[in-house]
């Protein structure tokens, strides 16, 4: 009798729909269904009343750790966090990780609904700006000071474990219906990739509670109850837009119907596919005009959710090794949309994004105040084409396969013989280097 193969390589056998070459990527001992990765670093980006960046950061990572805790009988997952040329002057992630864990969970034990040591283990990896010149140098970049934003989230991409990889930013919170449909991830069909209807809002402390204030996970169920109506009426404005996606989204209410999704319903559920391609399907050599939008591509916030399997981002090389942060999160989109499907969850289904001053102004003096990319819709029929800059970059190094970066692995357990008491464990490590695949 033939053994069984592999779990992993039976989905990526699954993509036969790509017309990109096969790229088998091995199996992780400890394979999970999902990781989610994130950056950014303590340097007070984007400050106002609210806070800093620092400030959505904690409400982001506590946010996912509480929402996986209570579906963990459903899905098993990780978050990596990146923090890329972190600031000399400021307190590292590592600090503020562990005190966030440690005051909002570890102390609150008792209140919650899920056991504590089901909470997501949290990696966090550091990359100095020492670490970060010898490895652009090694790809054949030159060193560049600043936030290299899908840089650095190339690198918890490239060293995630999970079966689905999904890539945010670290100022955004997913509504319960979208932690639900997330649930469903070692379910879902790999010849897609998921996008999410984004809702901004504005996360004020509550000074009127002094230092007795509400604990997390009190504000946030607010916070969420307050959200949900505004993200249904922006649901219903993004489809009197005229936007084909959305509105077969709405309409069949996928956020709600994951079993849509699933592998195992391939051959059952492909007429209805069929009938979504030739009606919302994303046509990326279609558009009004030359050098316009694709038809059906869907351009609203894409960077706060990117979902798709990890061999799909393999075979994509993750995103463009452009020297800038703007602009590159709709190229990583034409990149899926060249062999895989589109598909956009909306309202009950929402990301709630922590409002912040704009950030991504093009500026005098900014470096990519001029980005390779940027308004040229015309790349979008040839996303894998190089760029200026990546002409003798070693793109399969993307997320430098090669390097070895510093790591901290925190996780929340219970004590036998303690009362059940929780403690918080934080595992220092330099891992081996991904694994490249063949």
């Amino acid at each position: 009798m033939s053994p069984v193969p592999p779990r992993r390589f039976v989905r990526a056998m699954q993509l036969v729909r790509l017309s990109l070459p096969l790229v088998l990527v091995p199996a992780c001992a400890s394979a999970l269904d999902l990781s989610v990765v994130l950056c950014g670093r303590n340097d007070g980006h984007a400050a106002d009343v609210t806070g800093d960046f620092v400030t959505r950061l904690r409400n982001t990572l506590l946010s996912l750790l509480l929402g996986f805790c209570q579906r963990s009988d459903r899905i098993q997952t990780e978050v990596v966090l990146v923090e890329w040329r972190p600031p000399n002057t400021t307190a590292r992630l590592r600090g503020l990780v562990r005190e966030w864990v440690d005051i909002e969970l570890v102390q609150r034990a008792r209140e919650f609904n899920c056991e504590l040591s089901r909470f997501p283990p949290v990696r966090l990896i550091t990359v100095t700006d020492e670490e970060a010149d010898a490895a652009l140098q090694a790809v054949g970049q030159p060193p560049r000071r600043g936030m290299l934003e899908w840089h650095c989230k190339s690198i918890g991409l490239r060293r995630s474990a999970g079966d689905m990889l999904l890539a945010i930013n670290a100022d955004d919170m997913f509504s319960p219906a979208l932690f639900d449909f997330l649930a469903h991830a070692r379910h879902l069909r790999r010849d897609t990739f998921f996008l999410a209807q984004t809702s901004h809002f504005s996360f004020r402390a509550r000074p009127d509670l002094g230092p007795d204030r509400a604990p997390f996970y009190a504000i946030y169920e607010e916070l969420l109850q307050a959200a949900g109506a505004s993200a249904e009426q922006e649901k219903y404005e993004l489809v009197g837009q005229g936007r084909p996606p959305v509105e077969f989204s709405q309409r069949h209410d996928l956020c709600r119907a994951p079993e849509r999704f699933w592998e195992s319903a391939h051959g059952s559920q492909e007429p209805f596919w069929q009938r979504y391609d030739a009606d919302a399907g994303l046509r990326v050599n279609e558009s009004d005009t030359p050098g316009t939008m694709p038809h059906n591509f869907y351009d609203l916030y894409v960077g706060d959710f990117m979902l798709a399997s990890r061999v799909a981002w393999h075979r994509v090389n993750g995103a463009p090794m452009l020297m800038q942060s703007i602009a590159i999160d709709h190229l990583v989109s034409c990149r899926f949309a060249q062999s895989i499907r589109q598909v956009v969850l909306v309202a009950p289904c929402f990301v709630l994004h922590q409002s912040h001053p704009r950030s991504m102004t093009l500026r005098k003096g900014r470096v990519d105040k001029t980005p390779e990319w940027y308004g040229q819709w015309e790349r979008c029929r040839d996303p894998l084409r190089r760029f200026r800059s990546e002409h003798g970059v070693l793109r399969r190094q993307w997320g430098f396969s090669k390097a070895r970066f510093p790591e901290a692995r925190f996780e929340v357990s219970t004590l036998a013989g303690v009362g059940g008491a929780a403690t918080l464990r934080v595992l220092d490590s330099l891992p081996p280097a991904p694994v490249r695949p063949s």
